[in-house]
């Protein structure tokens, strides 16, 4: 069950740009080594990294539609 939510957090974090569940995703990928999903969770890091980033020099941050 706790791959299942490791992969639920993951796709949500990926889905919706979530920090919280990119933060639940990589706790429990870690605690329970579900490597097989490492790769995808750094590049939702770096993804998440990158739109931050993008956000800021558009002064996006906090912007609601």
């Amino acid at each position: 069950m706790r791959l299942f939510m490791a992969d639920v957090h993951l796709y949500r974090a990926r889905l919706f740009g979530d920090a919280a569940e990119l933060r639940a995703a990589r706790k429990l990928i870690v605690e329970c080594g579900y490597g097989r999903r490492m790769g995808e969770l750094e590049d939702a890091e770096r993804q998440s990294t990158r739109g931050a980033a993008v956000t800021g020099q558009l002064g996006l941050e906090g912007a609601t539609e």
